[in-house]
């Protein structure tokens, strides 16, 4: 095997890879190999893309009952973190009352949602409120 054969078209060479080769062959070869990569770059930003989408309102519900949790276990919170909190409820998916959702998901919604502000106005003035 000769130096140039080692390679697929002279990849073990700084940007050798994206000139293509003369030869027949190889540029066949070649030119399978970059259709490869595009698309499994496609399929990789397809994926991201897909698992990038938001929440669904049971995903949210469980993440303020989450929220609450902590927030029980805290004597005081942060200016911040209460508008914080605030700014995550106000968005629509976090609302069962703008969103679809089920009987059962809509009632653990509004119960949560209740808690949450129970428990804001308690911890923004550093009161210990038990919910």
């Amino acid at each position: 095997m000769n130096r140039q054969e080692r390679y697929l078209c002279e990849a073990g060479y700084p940007r050798a890879v994206w000139r293509p080769p003369a030869d027949p062959e190889h540029r066949r070869v070649w030119e399978q190999w970059l259709k490869g990569l595009l698309v499994t770059i496609a399929s990789c930003v397809a994926l991201a893309l897909f698992l990038g989408k938001d929440y669904g309102p049971q995903d949210t519900t469980a993440q303020m009952e989450h929220i609450a949790k902590q927030l029980e276990k805290m004597d005081h919170a942060a200016p911040q973190t209460v508008q914080a909190i605030q700014d995550l409820m106000s968005k629509p998916g976090y609302d069962c009352e703008r969103v679809a959702c089920g009987a059962a998901l809509k009632q653990r919604n509004r119960a949560v949602r209740a808690r949450l502000r129970t428990l804001l106005a308690a911890r923004a003035t550093g009161q210990s409120a038990r919910y």
